[in-house]
Order: structure tokens, then sequence, then C-alpha cells
């Protein structure tokens, strides 16, 4: 039996290594720390979650395909309830016995087409694939240069905070960054000390709720993202901005550069309210910074501040100095592969731009047994390169501002069809369309869940659940809603045409 290395026991790590098992593979997983989804864990070290985290995906974007969430399981779970399911996940495919605590992987080569492992700098294993999985949220980035070098007050970065200080209480707090930490961050803390939170530059806040209490996320299905998605850019993004004003906030100085659907959204957007109700303050970028006081772009005086957190995201240039220099950063096909050696592979380094990381890295690591069982063949290396090189220039084309710093953004929609395409798990509409109507109208008009992606499945039993999932997606509220939307959308478009050729068709017969 071939054994495969996965690095890292997160999300991405524990839905390698139950596929690899599936497909006849011996997975060893080597978590540095002490558990599993490190990032969806509550406790003391850096990463993790803080108190009162909650999914900002909903959760139709994050059941895994063949093992769903619980009934009951609220539409953006608290992180505690996500954790419990991973767990569960992890006892029903049996996958204890496959990972390991507390190891940490110093060092991998490839010598003699093997793959040779140093772990805990102490000892040495053989491998014949290797799965890269350590994540995104590893190696904090603070601001470069030496803006902030003047400051003396407490300075930390957003991957180590947990809780208010005592000795923070009643302070000025400045949190600088425009991602959902930093939201979230001001949301814990507004009430126990005075907060400013500094956005440099535009970003497009989208509320969870769209409706009564529907997920908004799930709005979201093939008709309206294939075919109408210039509506909801064109006219769905100004609808939006009625009440919540411009991008999302109503904030202008936080007015994003971007299209509605070509931009990373900050979806944690009870920061808005607290903004309302006067606990959080909005800035934009720094300008000046000095021992105690800083200037924000649009102050003309100095503001004092006692603590700065920074929620300046990750630094992925040194995240992978275990491996080769070679291929740390090499170019990867399809955020994957490296066209040199397919025998290495790397998972959940992609962010969707709407949705979750747990859906795509899923759809990756069933690609990735594929290819290393040699199911699915990748195209020459040659051919690799040429689409790599065609892929940035769509990337850059698709995200204008937010792709030159987030070069692993993608279209979530895109991606899953090609990578279901590959592995022959996208739904067959055209099939569809011929054999079962109603199932294909279903597919199209619901929202888009990890489901759709196992009706075609070769094992008969998670088929049947994968359906009978289709079917309950029925009676939720969002897709009777989209069917409204879809039909009106259908009659506006089609309507002024067909009755223009009704016009044509009846004056013909007049003359």
């Amino acid at each position: 039996m071939q054994k495969v290395l996965v690095v890292g026991a997160g999300w991405s790590g524990i839905y390698a290594a139950k596929h690899l098992k599936e497909a006849g593979f011996e997975p060893e997983v080597f978590e540095k720390s002490h558990s599993f989804m490190g990032q969806w864990h509550e406790h003391n070290g850096p990463g993790g979650v803080i108190r009162n985290t909650h999914a900002t995906s909903s959760i139709g974007y994050m059941h895994p395909s063949d093992f769903p969430f619980p009934p009951g399981t609220p539409d953006f779970p608290h992180h505690t309830l996500v954790f419990k399911h991973i767990e569960n996940y992890i006892k029903h495919f049996e996958l204890e016995p496959h990972i390991h605590y507390e190891h940490t992987i110093t060092k991998i080569e490839k010598i003699n087409n093997k793959w040779q492992a140093l772990i805990n700098n102490n000892f040495t294993k053989e491998y014949d694939f290797v799965v890269v999985a350590t994540g995104l949220n590893k190696i904090p980035k603070f601001p470069e240069g030496d803006l902030f070098s003047k400051f003396e007050g407490e300075t930390i970065h957003s991957h180590y905070f947990k809780k208010l200080p005592a000795r923070w209480k009643n302070k000025t707090v400045l949190i600088v960054g425009g991602g959902e930490t930093a939201a979230d961050i001001a949301n814990e803390i507004c009430d126990d000390a005075k907060v400013i939170l500094s956005i440099n530059g535009g970003v497009w806040f989208q509320d969870r709720i769209l409706g009564a209490y529907e997920p908004a996320d799930m709005f979201f299905n093939r008709a309206v993202h294939f075919w109408f998605r210039w509506w909801a850019n064109a006219i769905f993004s100004k609808i939006l901005q009625i009440p919540w004003g411009v991008g999302g906030s109503g904030i202008l100085f936080w007015k994003p550069h971007s299209p509605y659907l070509n931009g990373i959204y900050n979806k944690s957007r009870n920061v808005i309210h607290r903004i309302s109700e006067g606990q959080v303050t909005p800035k934009s970028g720094i300008e000046i910074v000095n021992s105690e006081e800083i200037r924000f772009k649009e102050d003309k005086e100095f503001t004092k501040v006692d603590t700065i957190i920074f929620g300046t995201g990750y630094d992925l240039e040194h995240s992978f100095e275990f491996l080769p220099k070679e291929i740390r950063h090499h170019n990867r096909y399809k955020h994957i592969f490296i066209p040199e050696d397919s025998t290495i592979a790397f998972v959940g380094f992609v962010r969707p731009f709407l949705g979750s990381i747990p859906m795509l890295t899923e759809l990756q690591t069933r690609f990735v047994a594929d290819v290393f069982g040699g199911k699915v063949q990748l195209p020459q290396k040659s051919k690799m390169e040429k689409i790599i090189t065609k892929d940035k220039i769509k990337h850059i084309k698709a995200f204008p501002e937010d792709g030159k710093r987030v070069p692993f953004l993608v279209d979530p929609y895109y991606y899953c069809t090609e990578i279901g395409h590959y592995i022959g798990a996208s739904p067959k509409l055209f099939r569809l369309f011929f054999t079962n109507f109603i199932l294909y109208l279903k597919l199209l008009t619901q929202p888009w869940a990890p489901f759709q992606w196992r009706i075609h499945d070769k094992n008969p039993e998670k088929r049947k659940a994968a359906l009978a999932q289709v079917e309950k997606l029925e009676s939720h509220p969002v897709t009777k809603t989209l069917r409204t939307f879809l039909t009106l959308n259908l009659f506006l478009t089609l309507g002024p045409i067909l009755g223009l050729i009704l016009g044509m068709l009846i004056a013909k017969l007049l003359i």
C-alpha cells in the first residue's frame, strides 16, 4: 500500500486523509498542535478562534458532501458546533489512527523518487506522495516599512488575540485591517474598550442575512451565477446599497473599488451596527504614527491610541520552509499541482470570494486522490504551464483590485465546476435536461450546495444520500425565493422580446 504524508490536520488535512484512505492509500497526518481543526479550536495558543466566533459562510456551503451537519444546526453555527461535527466526521470515517499530534515536519526532500520527511528534527520517514495542507493562517504578517516604528504603545497581531486583557479596559484600541477577523475582534471588545477600525482602501460589506433570516450566500445558484451575473453586478448590487449604503457600509472612505462580484466580501457586517451605535469608530488608512498618537488620512488632528491590533493577514513567503526552495512558491496548476512533479499537492490554499473554503477543499482532495491513484491524468508539463499563465490573466481580469494582493482568490462556482469536471463529479446537466428534467430544474435553481457534487457518485449510498439532501433543499425558504426571482427576471428579460415578436407576427398577418 502506497503511503502519503499529509502535513496539517485542519479541515484540508482531514478531508485529504479521508479521500486518500477511500482511494486505497495509507495516509499519515502530522499536526504540530495538540488537536485537529486548529483554526476552529478555541485554545490559549496562537491561532484558533475567539469566544464568540460563528461561521461567516452559511451551513449550506460547509457540509461535507457525504456527511451533512445534523438537522437543527443553525445557518451560521458557533465554532464549537463546527469542531464537534468534524470530530464526528473523523470518528465516522475511522481517521483517528492516521493522525499524529504534536509532530512537526521540519524538512521534506525527494531522494530516489521517494519523499523523505524529517519529523521533530528527530526521525525520518519515507513516503510515495505528499499533501501540504498547512493552511493560509500560519505566519502573521505585519505592515511593511517603518510607519509604526515610533509607536510606544502595545501592539499585537490578531493571530495572538483571544480576549480583551484587563489592562485594555476603557483604553483606546486601534484595529488595523478590513477582514472578517478584524471586524470580529471589534465586535468582541467594543463593549469594554474604545475601538477604532482602520481600513486602508475599499471593501464590500455583505450581510450574512438577506430577507427575514435566510443566508445571503445561499441566494446564489447556477442560473443566477452563469446566466444573470451581469444582472447581479449591474443592478442587484445597486439595490443592496439602497438600504445598506455605499459598499454595504455607507462609509465613503471604505467604498470598494471593484464591482460587486469581483472582490472579497467582509461578511462580519455586525461591526457596521456597532458603528451606528457609536461603539466603533471607522477610519481610513493611517498617514502618520507618533509615540502615542496617530493621524488618519481623512483627519487633520491626531488621535491618541493605547494599543494596536494588526489584522493584516498572513505571510505565505515563509510558510513552506520545510519544503525544497525550488517548489516553495512554485506556480501551481489549479492552485494544487506543480507541473514538474505531480506526487506533491497543495490543498486548502485558495480563498473563494463567496462561499466557503471547505467546499473547495473537499473537491481539491478528491482531485488529488484521483491523480495520485492514476484515475485522472494531468496534462503534459508544457500544457499545464500555458494553462497556469492563462489562469493568471483571467484572475487579474476577474479581480482587478483584490487579485493583486490575494493571488489565491478564486470564483468558487467556476473553480468547483472545473475541478468537478476533472473528477467526473459535476452534475450532468445536459443529460439531465432530457432524462430527468425535474432534477435538472432543481439543480439549476436551488442554492449551490456541496451535495450536488455527489449526485452521480459511483457509491449508490452516497448518491442516494446526496439526492435526499437535494430534495430537502426544496423546502428551504431560499429555494422558493430564488425561483420567484428567476421567474420575474425571465419575465422582465424575455417578455418584451416575445411581445415584439408576437407584435411583428400579428402585423404581418394583418398586412
